[in-house]
């Protein structure tokens, strides 16, 4: 959940009344099941000290008796685990998940980059071989997690060095990345059967939209 402040353009000092802003969508809706909440914690309160001492017992027995949830992984068949940067995983084997709790249970990494591939400036690999290491041990000696994953950061059509604006290059530019993404895993750990292209507006540099919004392949020599 996210917390927002004032409204933009909002007074909040106290310069007499606000003129009449209309509500963001939702939040009256927001606000009648607010309203309904607080009104049913007040009922479930009043009955609570209105009740017999035998039956407040009975109620008070019931709500403190809700299993707490466990610590770490969960549910059975799910794990925690990191991606990308590195991130100190202590101790050692078999791993343990930081802060979280539960068996370290993968690492997905970086295993390449559109930009790096083409020698962009600003190019780069997020990998930690340490951490890929760590899940790997995991899975393989501890049966534990999926082990080690890969993903690789795509570009769109716009950072297509060939791009001429036909779906014919889309579908070719497309077919080059995937080909590198094979020759970029195929030495070193891969546990987890599934590369994940990824496609994203990373807001930074070579090309803050990763060509998928704009064309910028005439800067190539440029980045």
């Amino acid at each position: 959940m996210q917390l927002r402040g004032p409204a933009k353009g909002t007074m909040t000092g106290a310069r007499g009344p606000a003129p009449a802003v209309p509500l963001p969508s939702g939040t009256v809706r927001r606000h009648v099941l607010f309203g309904a909440a607080i009104t049913a914690l007040a009922g479930l309160i009043t009955g609570l000290l209105t009740q017999t001492p035998a039956t407040a017992a009975t109620t008070a027995r019931a709500v403190t008796a809700a299993p707490a949830r466990l610590a770490g992984d969960g549910p059975p068949g799910f794990w925690w685990g990191t991606d990308s940067l590195p991130v100190t995983v202590p101790g050692s084997a078999p791993y343990q998940m930081p802060y979280l709790g539960g068996a370290y249970g993968g690492y997905i990494g970086m295993t390449g980059n559109w930009a790096y591939w083409l020698g962009c400036r600003g190019g780069f690999i997020a990998f930690s071989a340490t951490d890929n290491a760590q899940t790997h041990t995991n899975y393989v000696t501890y049966h534990t997690g999926v082990g080690s994953g890969a993903y690789w950061f795509m570009g769109g059509p716009g950072v297509d060095p060939n791009w001429n604006g036909t779906a014919t290059e889309a579908y070719a530019w497309g077919q080059r990345q995937a080909a590198r993404a094979l020759s970029d895993i195929a030495n070193g750990f891969f546990d987890y059967k599934v590369v994940w292209m990824d496609v994203e507006l990373p807001g930074i540099a070579p090309a803050p939209d990763n060509g998928w919004k704009t064309s910028t392949p005439r800067r190539a020599a440029a980045w």
